[in-house]
């Protein structure tokens, strides 16, 4: 646990990065997750953890990563908010990288849907909707991040897919660099909008004094719905009736 521990801190807060740990027993991954839920972190990594495997896939978010589903969350919420259903029986909600426990596995979906019951415990009673966005990641493996998603919540109905690609990879500003002397001046750390003060336009780079700090190159987005006669959804099925793909950069097709 300990040496987790020590790799996960290594990392800036936020970079976007994946580590994947085997032989990580049950006791050593709880106590992993409450020391995480204890610090001051505001960008907390997400874990995933199979019991059956000893397996703990840790996840750095970063502001990119969350980016395409801020949106979509909102737009799903108001969705959700029109659609007809009993108040008084069920309670829907969406979440951004909550954790979710079933068949001995521990999944963080960067967003999913749940439904509660408006009475007695608070019990998850469906799950029938989970997404993944991966920055500049494989495809394979964030299809079968998915796969684990869905594996450990049968009953979605839906998933979605967020691919980000970067022309270019995050690199933080060489020592000496124009970047480098110019932000380590300030005795605090710039407010957003103080340090881009600017909209790009699409595809092109973020360059602040001098550095390149972002260049996303694509945007994708891949949708599956379950079929009525299929147990699970299907994310190896790409035919019309179950997937549907899409970008949203360098052009919104």
């Amino acid at each position: 646990g300990r040496k987790v521990l020590k790799e996960i801190n290594k990392q800036p807060p936020e970079t976007g990065r994946i580590m994947e740990f085997h032989g990580v027993d049950a006791r050593e991954y709880e106590a992993i997750e409450e020391v995480l839920g204890e610090t001051g972190r505001t960008s907390k990594p997400r874990l995933t953890y199979d019991y059956d495997k000893n397996s703990l896939l840790v996840e750095m978010p970063s502001a990119i990563h969350e980016a395409p589903f801020d949106c979509l969350k909102l737009v799903l919420g108001q969705s959700i908010l029109a659609m007809p259903y009993d108040r008084d029986l069920i309670f829907p909600m969406l979440h951004m990288n909550s954790s979710l426990s079933a068949k001995r596995k521990s999944v963080t979906p960067d967003i999913c849907m749940t439904v509660t019951p408006v009475e007695g415990p608070t019990k998850i009673v469906l799950v029938p909707f989970v997404g993944e966005c991966a920055c500049s990641e494989d495809k394979g493996h964030a299809i079968r991040k998915l796969k684990d998603t869905i594996a450990a919540n049968p009953h979605a109905r839906m998933a979605i897919l967020g691919l980000i690609r970067e022309a270019q990879p995050y690199r933080s500003p060489k020592d000496d660099s124009v970047a480098w002397k110019t932000l380590s001046e300030p005795d605090e750390v710039l407010p957003l909008d103080e340090f881009i003060v600017e909209r790009s336009t699409p595809c092109t780079p973020i360059t602040i004094a001098d550095h390149k700090w972002c260049h996303i190159s694509t945007v994708e987005m891949f949708v599956w719905v379950r079929g009525d006669d299929e147990a699970t959804i299907d994310l190896d099925n790409q035919d019309a009736e179950h997937m549907a793909h899409g970008t949203l950069l360098p052009d919104i097709d």
